[in-house]
């Protein structure tokens, strides 16, 4: 970190803190839009700022980027993934980070108030020294905020309040979707504001999930190189498409407008966001390569049940049918693959990651260890990194890790043993069951690369490079005068600071903390009828 060692930093007087989450926002859609005018906010603040990327983390899962943010942990110390973690029982959990590990749980043990709302991988709430609003995959009828009492004041003052929008029911009604948007958009807004002004937190931290939701469906009317991109349907839609970016823009105003000379302003995505086209799934093309055998008694119902459980039909029998993976084993995880013939897998729903099937870890392991592993993983690495889509004759793969190059931490034994990134137009999100096939509605997914900027007290403007996601809970702390604690992987981003800020006030990181373990643990098991509700809802966000 470039810090001294002590386990203590001096308090910055009377600092406060504004966080905003712009889920999936990065430079390449940002930068027209600011040229043209859209977001006249967000430009001052990166002209008046320090700005640059902000590296994500792999999978580009926004559960597991959240988490990150939230822990400044990378995947392998935090333990999360995804959404829901299924139990060796059938049944299914939360997943969220471990509360003891969570940038509001470091601020609120030093005493200082904090404020978060609408936060991914945040169910069930945490008790915090202030307030905590749950966002996306809450389920319905369930306490949501701390303290208790708070839920039923926001439902009561706010009428129709949304937690989230499933994007994928809104299949060829775009301007439906633009309105529903930017409508939550607005609300946020004003929910937000009430309670900032209600509990006048330290630090007050907002995530709006709206631009993830607009880009999965819409990307191909904001990227002109995307393979479906058509100018004359690009134009008919730019002033509904504009008028969601201006809401988000006046929305960051809003709240940046009563931010004191203390305060400091930390803007951020979880993730970018690249053109999708074209369906990658790792199952499908380690199964091309013999490397994976799918059961030759899977049955052509089943086959035909999995391509047709789309996100409308879903919707229809989610109260007919509990968890469908219960009653047809080829949706459970790896039920329609022959063990004795798999030497590699695809341990994720997000399509980033190829587990080997070790003998002694996987329960039906028959790679050997040792050289045969290493031959193995090496052999799949160089044919991902070679993988050209046989109809464009496009390379598909971007980069690819070895896990022990990405992650450290208690769950590394957890992670695939190769990790990669896609690059456009092919996607990860499993919106589509067929390797290669269209991706249909979805014309957007998940990048590596998002975006900040910090803006305010102690800040020197100017573009940062090198900055990753899992620095900015750690920078957080700084800037409250807290040190850092020693389970974060994440650093001080010293670079967007003043230095003369800095020399008065030098970070420090704790030492002799202990991690946290049993982070995936710390989430609510699900009643069978939450579990039909919440994976109606992934698969309506693309996720399932």
């Amino acid at each position: 970190m470039g810090a001294n060692r002590t386990t203590t930093q001096s308090p910055i007087p009377n600092a406060r803190l504004l966080i905003l989450g712009l889920d999936g926002l990065c430079w390449p859609l940002l930068e027209p839009l600011l040229a043209a005018g859209i977001m006249p906010c967000l430009a001052r603040l990166r002209d008046e700022g320090a700005w640059g990327p902000l590296t994500s983390v792999v999978p580009t899962h926004s559960a597991a980027a959240w988490a990150s943010f939230l822990t400044g942990q990378n995947p392998a110390r935090h333990g999360i993934t995804d959404f829901m973690v299924r139990q060796p029982d059938g049944t299914y959990r939360h997943a969220r980070p471990h509360p003891a590990t969570t940038l509001w749980h470091h601020l609120g043990r030093g005493g200082l108030r904090v404020g978060a709302f609408n936060f991914p991988v945040s169910y069930p709430p945490e008790p915090v020294n202030g307030f905590l609003v749950s966002g996306m995959l809450t389920p319905r009828g369930r306490t949501f905020t701390y303290p208790p009492e708070l839920g039923e004041e926001l439902l009561s003052r706010f009428a129709d309040y949304r937690f989230d929008l499933e994007w994928q029911l809104y299949c060829g009604r775009e301007r439906a979707l633009l309105r529903d948007l930017t409508a939550m958009t607005g609300q946020r807004a004003e929910v937000a504001c009430f309670l900032r002004d209600r509990y006048a937190p330290d630090c007050l931290a907002v995530a709006f999930i709206g631009p993830d939701r607009l880009q999965h469906a819409l990307w191909h009317h904001l990227d002109p190189t995307h393979p479906r991109h058509d100018p004359v349907q690009a134009a008919a839609l730019r002033d509904a498409i504009y008028g969601f970016y201006t809401a988000l823009d006046q929305a960051v105003g809003r709240l940046v407008a009563d931010a004191g000379p203390e305060t400091t302003v930390l803007v951020l995505s979880d993730h970018g966001f690249q053109a999708a086209a074209r369906q990658f799934r790792a199952d499908e093309w380690l199964a091309g390569h013999g490397w994976l055998a799918f059961q030759a008694s899977r049955s052509r119902l089943e086959q035909w049940v999995r391509r047709l459980d789309r996100p409308w039909v879903q919707h229809l029998r989610r109260r007919l049918v509990k968890d469908v993976s219960r009653h047809f084993k080829s949706f459970q995880p790896g039920g329609t693959l022959d063990w004795s013939r798999t030497v590699a897998f695809c341990p994720w729903n997000a399509q980033q990651g190829i587990r080997l099937n070790l003998r002694g870890r996987e329960p039906q392991g028959i790679v050997a260890p040792g050289a045969g592993y290493d031959r193995l993983r090496e052999e799949i690495r160089q044919a991902l990194l070679e993988t050209t889509e046989p109809q464009t004759g496009l390379r598909v793969i971007d980069r690819v890790w070895r896990r022990e190059e990405l992650y450290s931490g208690p769950f590394l034994g957890e992670m695939p043993d190769l990790v990669f990134t896609l690059r456009p137009p092919f996607s990860a999100s499993p919106v589509q069951q067929r390797l290669w096939a269209d991706t249909g509605w979805a014309s957007g997914d998940h990048s590596l690369e998002g975006m900040f900027i910090a803006w305010g007290r102690g800040v020197v403007p100017g573009r940062v490079e090198n900055a990753a996601l899992v620095d900015v809970a750690p920078t957080a702390l700084y800037l409250m005068g807290r040190p850092v604690p020693a389970a974060m992987d994440g650093r001080v981003l010293t670079a967007m600071l003043d230095p003369a800020f800095l020399g008065a006030n030098p970070p420090c990181r704790e030492e002799g903390a202990q991690p946290v373990s049993g982070a995936i643990s710390a989430g609510q098991v699900l009643t069978p009828e939450e579990e039909v509700e919440l994976q109606a809802r992934l698969r309506g966000l693309g996720y399932l």
